[in-house]
């Protein structure tokens, strides 16, 4: 057992590297005493280790649960090698993957990022008295978090095993925070598909369509879309350092603008965000390098790592991403450079999740238009579309068919091109909609389409909706 005055080692010395200039000095005076004082039982204790100083619900800031997952990470790659107390064991093993597999479901990317480092480092053990007992806790990731095992299976050269009996036996228990509310969705989903799949039967009438002006259900729309593909953080963070944003690498308490994005407190990450979005504003970015779009890329990828992904539920914080969004599309206006796909979907999904909020629908339908300026209007409407599929909010319906109507009008409705094909089925979708206020909308919107494109739209229409809704269609 540890000494009594030894125990505070690593509260104190992991609350300190939340400082950048002490963070390497905290990180090698960890490293000196791990093997020769501490041992993995020692770093892996519950009350005043790794485990608390990872905990998101005690400890806020970002950077100490990274160091923290990053100092476990080192000592599993000096196993046997840091000292005579470096030595790894079955029950620490066991600790390791219960802890990696908690760290998935934190709210920051990086720190999910080490998480994993942590899994593929097991995965890499010379030693294969614990290859059984990591492929048991990789295979427990298969239902819980499929992309993390996709990636592990991947990338190690051992093929890990699918669960079976005997490795989920051998499989450290951890119930994730998300695993219960996954499991009642799935649950809810089916129940849905049960009822989709033995629907009630409707009295035909004499044209031999069932009773009411729609039939069935409305035609399914085809989204083969790719997903594009997230900015490497490490190379983000890499070229930001180059681009010598003022105030970058000061302190939190000094105005430090990354301190301020790995902050817990809002305010301070509001204020980051400003500094951010006023130096993409400023232009001088171009001064260090002239490409547009690894610029916007970096700022806007370190961003969406320490704002949720662009999912925070701050207002305020929302608002400064928005006006980030829309600033960045100025700056790619002015100097004539098409917005990234990547660049083009986060920016979609962010105003279409938010535009239902009062306070940001107006900023939502303005970072819509000002990436119909950037990129091709057809594919913004196209992942609009599609990212309105998730909103349960009538609301948000009704706000993004207000939206399509001012882009008609400011763009024209030819500008959609033979997007119009794609934009229709989702239309007709919105037809089966009860609430008043979104029939209000979608009545305008089609009749806005029909002014301006003619008879060929209300053709392309009817020929879609395949019956579905045809009173409204016609």
């Amino acid at each position: 057992k540890l000494f009594p005055q030894l125990r505070p080692i690593h509260p104190t010395l992991l609350k300190l590297s939340k400082d950048k200039k002490l963070t390497k000095a905290v990180a090698s005076s960890l490293d000196a005493f791990f093997g020769n004082v501490l041992s993995f039982e020692h770093i892996l204790d519950a009350d005043d280790a790794i485990p608390s100083a990872a905990n998101e619900k005690a400890e806020k800031n970002i950077i100490v649960r990274k160091e923290a997952l990053g100092y476990l990470l080192r000592c599993i790659n000096r196993n046997k090698k840091a000292g005579p107390r470096s030595n790894l064991t079955k029950r620490s093993v066991n600790s390791i993957l219960s802890l990696a597999t908690l760290k998935l479901d934190d709210s920051d990317a990086t720190v999910r990022k080490e998480a994993v480092a942590i899994f593929q480092a097991l995965v890499s053990l010379e030693d294969d008295q614990y290859a059984s007992q990591v492929e048991a806790g990789i295979a427990a990731l298969q239902t819980t978090h499929s992309r993390v095992h996709k990636t592990l299976v991947g990338s190690s050269k051992t093929k890990v095993a699918p669960p079976s009996s005997e490795t989920i036996k051998d499989a450290p228990k951890v119930e994730t925070p998300n695993a219960k509310s996954r499991a009642a969705s799935k649950a809810r989903a089916g129940s849905r598909s049960t009822q989709r799949a033995s629907p009630s039967v409707k009295p035909a009438t004499k044209n031999g369509s069932a009773a009411g002006s729609s039939v069935g259900a409305p035609p399914k729309r085809k989204q083969d879309v790719e997903t594009p593909q997230l900015p490497d953080f490490d190379e983000s963070i890499h070229h930001i350092n180059r681009l010598r944003i003022p105030d970058w690498d000061l302190p939190e308490d000094d105005g430090g603008v990354f301190a301020g994005l790995c902050s817990s407190k809002w305010t301070i990450k509001n204020d980051a965000i400003k500094s951010m979005t006023s130096f993409v504003e400023s232009g001088d970015a171009d001064n260090t390098c002239k490409d547009v779009t690894k610029n916007a890329e970096s700022i806007l990828g370190v961003v969406h790592a320490y704002s949720k992904g662009f999912k925070e539920s701050n207002v305020n914080l929302m608002k400064s991403i928005l006006q980030l969004f829309i600033e960045i599309c100025s700056y790619h206006e002015s100097s004539e450079v098409q917005l990234s796909p990547w660049m083009m979907v986060e920016g979609v999904n962010v105003a279409v999740h938010k535009i239902q909020d009062k306070k940001l629908t107006e900023m939502c339908s303005r970072l819509l238009t000002s990436l119909c300026v950037v990129c091709i209007p057809t594919e913004v409407l196209l992942r609009a579309t599609i990212a309105i599929e998730s909103a349960k909010s009538p609301i948000a319906h009704e706000m993004l068919l207000k939206w399509l109507i001012s882009f008609c009008k400011d763009f024209g409705a030819r500008a959609m091109g033979q997007g119009v094909a794609l934009v229709v089925p989702w239309l007709i979708e919105e037809s089966g909609s009860s609430n008043p206020k979104v029939k209000k909308e979608l009545n305008s919107a089609l009749s806005e389409l029909h002014k301006q494109l003619g008879p060929s739209f209300q053709a392309l229409v009817l020929q879609l909706s395949k019956g579905y809704n045809s009173a409204m269609m016609q």
